[in-house]
């Protein structure tokens, strides 16, 4: 801890590879930003004030708890940042903001107010990282019906850690967040504790072995003559070998995708256990996987292939799959940045089996090879060029936004064709909960992360009626997808994921069905 040269602000500690990532795309113009959208039902004008008072002393109650939700950074255009918090009381009012459209200013239904509210939540963000607080709750009031926002920027928070965020935002008012285990992971003094960065507690430093592609990928395969670098080069990924220049620079598409059907993940798991398919994920990933070859197909046929070129080309599909590291007995039960990053490789044509696909992919999550090359993915990090000689500019302060800049503007600016992001479980328990509706999560699509994102989460919700003695109703299943406009086709991607989802749900899929069959089944859904 260290004392600043700026009136009543005092550093902590530095700030982690993951959190220093976040800041130097932020400052090389691609902030990350998550954020949830929740329909409110209050019925009364009292109760929308009982709801926005109950927000306030929710959140001086999580502040108290998480320190580093009340930090800025300090030295962000060094190759030092560091994590800095102001003294005195924390205004919630900086925090919570409530407002009131007017009927002119009304989206027309919910799905569209959802959708505004998303948008503005993750576009607007935090322009300015070195003040103020960087998450944000926003109550919205339209005729009929309210609509709850919460969004972070991911430097303090990871996906898992937002979704525990809002769940205690609508915990009763006698809830407190489980109290931080300071022994465990404090930096500096208890009374100045910040949860460690991931590296503190995982080992991440990549191995040789880890390392000998990347670096024959990034600096002898360029070197080579055109005939030899073709043999080397492994197919890319789909998709991401076609950015035109400025694609990764349009706007910003989303679909939100509600599945209201308490029945569908039940059903879901119901099916996919008689293929030894454990848990819904790996189902998820492959319908999105299947939607990627839907678009591959239609690609194929602009370009005039025929329908056999077609039928026995393969594709590679990349994927990524924030893991979280996140324990209670010792991390903070929300703040700081502790995942991993999973990548998957899937070949397949039309003929491939789909239970096969969603095998391996299963299989590759519970490898422990993959679960140690997810650490070493954060731990590549370090070796980001950081250069002392490195001349600053307000654009490029040191190496690390140089890097960002770069693959930002390049015809190659995306790492994977998706990235499933699930975070699992949204718990409400409370007596808020019979009051909740849909709701989502997303985050800010942008070049140097994977060309689209699909975040995915359930909603589990206990009835606080006397009358509703069971002890958990059913999961209801939302997603968002987000793309570049002018990158691929997000909404035919979004309809085929959600068609192909729905006919696992409904035990179409129950053989051993190929890839082009299952397409088949899915049309019209």
């Amino acid at each position: 801890m260290q004392a600043s040269s700026e009136p009543n602000v005092t550093l902590l500690r530095p700030l982690g590879l993951f959190e220093r990532y976040c800041l130097a795309r932020h400052q090389a113009g691609v902030p990350v930003v998550l954020a949830w959208v929740v329909e409110v039902k209050l019925d009364s004008s009292e109760e929308q004030r009982n709801f926005a008072q109950h927000l306030q002393r929710r959140i001086s109650s999580i502040v108290e708890q998480n320190a580093l939700l009340s930090c800025h950074v300090a030295h962000a255009a060094t190759r030092c940042p560091r994590w800095a918090r102001r003294g005195g009381t924390l205004p919630v009012a900086d925090i919570l903001r409530v407002d009131t459209l007017t009927d002119v200013q009304e989206p027309v239904d919910a799905q569209q107010r959802l959708e505004a509210l998303m948008a503005e939540s993750i576009d607007t963000g935090f322009p300015d990282l070195t003040r103020g607080f960087l998450w944000k709750v926003h109550l919205r009031h339209y005729k009929g019906s309210s609509i709850l926002s919460l969004a972070a920027h991911h430097a303090i928070v990871d996906g898992r850690g937002l979704a525990n965020l809002l769940e205690n935002l609508l915990l009763d008012d006698s809830s407190r967040p489980a109290p931080a285990l300071d022994s465990a992971f404090t930096l500096a003094r208890q009374d100045e504790a910040l949860p460690a960065s991931a590296e503190h507690h995982h080992l991440m430093k990549p191995s040789f072995g880890f390392m000998l592609p990347i670096l024959f990928k990034e600096l002898l395969l360029p070197l080579l003559p055109t005939s030899l670098s073709t043999y080397f080069q492994r197919a890319p990924s789909w998709g991401i070998d076609a950015i035109r220049n400025g694609e990764n620079h349009s706007g910003i598409e989303r679909r939100l995708l509600f599945f209201d059907d308490g029945n569908l993940v039940r059903d879901i798991k119901h099916h996919s256990a008689k293929h030894g398919i454990k848990t819904l994920h790996p189902v998820i990933h492959t319908a999105a996987v299947l939607a990627v070859w839907f678009l591959s197909q239609q690609q194929r046929k602009t370009s005039g292939a025929k329908e056999d070129e077609k039928a026995s080309a393969a594709i590679v599909v990349e994927s990524s799959t924030p893991r979280s590291l996140r324990k209670p007995e010792r991390d903070s039960f929300c703040s700081g940045n502790l995942i991993a990053g999973h990548v998957s490789s899937l070949a397949l044509n039309n003929d491939s089996s789909v239970w096969s696909l969603a095998q391996e992919y299963q299989a590759g999550l519970l490898s422990p090879t993959a679960q140690s090359e997810a650490l070493m993915r954060v731990g590549l990090l370090s070796y980001l060029p950081d250069s002392a000689s490195h001349i600053s500019t307000p654009e490029e302060p040191t190496g690390w936004e140089a890097f960002v800049r770069r693959k930002k503007a390049s015809t190659t600016p995306y790492n994977h064709t998706f990235e499933c992001s699930n975070v699992g479980l949204l718990n409400l328990d409370s007596r808020w909960a019979d009051k909740i509706g849909r709701a989502v999560w997303a985050q800010r699509n942008q070049p140097m992360s994977d060309m689209i994102n699909l975040d995915v989460c359930g909603i589990r919700r206990r009835a606080s009626t006397p009358q509703d003695t069971s002890e958990q109703v059913n999961v209801e299943l939302s997603c968002s997808v987000s793309w570049r406009e002018a990158a691929l086709d997000g909404e035919t991607f979004a309809q085929v994921f959600e068609n192909v989802l729905r006919a696992f749900a409904r035990g179409e899929m129950n053989r051993d069905v190929l890839v082009w069959e299952a397409l088949e089944r899915t049309r019209g859904s």
